[in-house]
């Protein structure tokens, strides 16, 4: 059995490489014959195809190493060998079969997730440790989806969740999704929905809108009544394409028409770039920044027109015109300044030693030439700080109000997993689905539990 399953992780790891391989017939194969198909096709069935084959293969799999620390109730174990693992995300289909073996799983994962999230004793982790960990520690609320919570463990639970929407959550200067999603995986599994309030629940929600898990977790989480508060409060954050994917998830298109949203997502982009062409008309770079960011603005509309086949009531046609376009014009002013900033590398010649040396010849400056001066110090000091704000990067979260909950930048940014500190992409819902009594918690009342054979779970989509 074992060397079975090694040959079906060997060729599961190849697909990848095999792809390429395929894709480049493809592309030889266009230029002989006509294909009606396009390439995106194939690529996305074999993405889908090799993400079906690796959580099956990984099913088959137990990991002796996560019973043994389920087995002992070490949570601290078992979180620092899932953030020390090459593929975190592998072990979270394990993690309910190995719960299993815990005399109390919830209780196991409180005391792992309560110290290496937030455990102020100890060394000071490095920033990029710390940041595994809390993807760790999400990975293991999430394989707890599910199980039994007693109300002692409830109770120690919810004094974690009081500090930990305190520290991470509030009066801090910038919101992390890893935090707010942390913290309402929390709520959620251990059933604390009902101890805060609404308006808190949904201004958290509003930070982490745009993850996969943020429907199926609002689903549970958020009364039917407040959709509308959080979907208005998505616009209001600019964030125009993640409130039509709550608009259309939970049946709201008659008060957010998706197709309004996205028409006013544009027509703001398009208004910045015009302007921006205007005010920074002697900065090209500042430009050329601006015009990417609403580039990827207006990409991840035609996107959502994609997701959600919304062809047939916004045509996407326009919009790829429009971004092709731009594209070019950035693209062309780029080019413009390098060939300026050649043609200019020679221009000033270094100073040899020779010439530092030699006293530097003062010129006298009639009265009538002091305007001229005064003008080309002006200059000298406009190009100086022009260079100077060149040097700096524009940070993701420019834009970003990081005095609330609910401040979010308007651009995407990226797969979950990488926010975890994780290589892996693509991280969605895998474990122990709900039963349809819960209502808003996760939590359930249950003496045992789920059995390891349990094949019902939360799959990503």
């Amino acid at each position: 059995m074992s060397t079975t399953m090694e040959d079906i992780s060997v060729a599961i790891n190849q697909i990848n490489i095999k792809k390429q391989t395929l894709h480049q017939s493809f592309q030889t194969l266009q230029t002989i014959i006509p294909i009606p198909n396009k390439w995106s096709d194939f690529d996305s069935y074999f993405t889908s195809l090799h993400s079906s084959l690796q959580t099956k293969l990984t099913l088959l799999q137990t990991r002796p190493e996560l019973i043994s620390f389920c087995l002992h109730s070490n949570g601290s174990g078992l979180r620092d060998f899932i953030a020390n693992a090459d593929d975190p995300l592998a072990l979270l289909p394990q993690l309910p079969a190995a719960y299993a073996h815990a005399p109390d799983p919830a209780s196991m994962v409180l005391d792992a997730v309560a110290e290496g999230f937030y455990s102020s004793g100890g060394k000071k982790k490095k920033v990029t440790e710390l940041g595994l960990v809390r993807g760790a520690c999400l990975v293991m609320l999430e394989g707890l989806v599910g199980f039994g919570v007693g109300d002692e463990v409830r109770d120690k639970a919810m004094e974690v969740a009081k500090k930990w929407f305190g520290r991470y959550v509030l009066g801090i200067e910038e919101v992390r999704e890893v935090n707010v999603l942390g913290f309402l995986f929390l709520v959620g599994v251990y059933g604390l929905v009902d101890r805060f309030r609404n308006d808190e629940v949904v201004d958290c929600f509003v930070v982490v809108a745009r993850r996969r898990q943020a429907v199926e977790l609002c689903r549970r989480m958020v009364p039917s009544d407040k959709i509308n508060d959080l979907i208005h409060k998505l616009i209001n954050k600019e964030m125009h394409v993640t409130a039509v994917k709550f608009s259309i998830e939970f049946q709201k298109t008659d008060v957010f028409p998706p197709v309004r949203l996205l028409e006013e997502h544009k027509l703001k982009s398009m208004r910045v770039i015009e302007d921006t062409r205007h005010t920074s008309v002697n900065d090209p770079h500042i430009c050329n920044e601006v015009m990417m960011k609403e580039i990827n603005t207006l990409k991840s509309i035609i996107k959502c027109i994609d997701e959600h086949n919304l062809q047939s009531e916004y045509p996407k046609d326009g919009l790829v015109e429009l971004v092709n376009k731009l594209e070019s014009e950035v693209r062309k002013s780029k080019q413009a300044i390098v060939k300026i900033s050649n043609d200019n590398s020679g221009f000033r010649k270094q100073p040899t030693s020779e010439h530092v040396c030699k006293k530097p010849k003062v010129n006298k400056v009639s009265p009538t030439d002091v305007s001229a001066v005064a003008r080309t110090v002006q200059d000298d000091m406009q190009i100086k700080e022009s260079h100077s704000e060149e040097s700096d990067e524009v940070p993701d979260h420019v834009g970003q109000d990081h005095n609330s909950p609910g401040g979010s930048s308007p651009t995407d940014p990226g797969p979950i997993a990488s926010s975890y500190g994780f290589k892996v992409v693509n991280y969605g819902f895998i474990g122990n689905q709900m039963p349809a009594d819960v209502g808003s918690g996760f939590y359930v009342a249950q003496p045992n539990p789920p059995s390891a054979n349990n094949s019902n779970g939360w799959i990503s989509d």
